[in-house]
């Protein structure tokens, strides 16, 4: 069986703390990891979040350059 997993359970994976976490860490511990996916909208949320922090720390850096 395969489990789907949304952009919700990978923040929640990401963050690696909480009792959301604990519950589902302890839940996937009985399945083998070749039983979750993402699916491609999952993966593209993931990539929006990670272009927006890259673009914020950039524009941080060129401010404080600029003082």
């Amino acid at each position: 069986m395969k489990y789907l997993l949304d952009t919700d359970h990978l923040s929640v994976l990401q963050r690696q703390t909480g009792k959301d976490y604990s519950n589902l860490a302890t839940r996937m511990a009985h399945h083998p990891l070749s039983d979750f996916v993402v699916s491609i909208v999952t993966f593209h949320e993931q990539m929006l979040g990670c272009h927006a922090f890259k673009l914020e720390y950039r524009q941080t850096l060129i401010l404080t350059q600029n003082d």
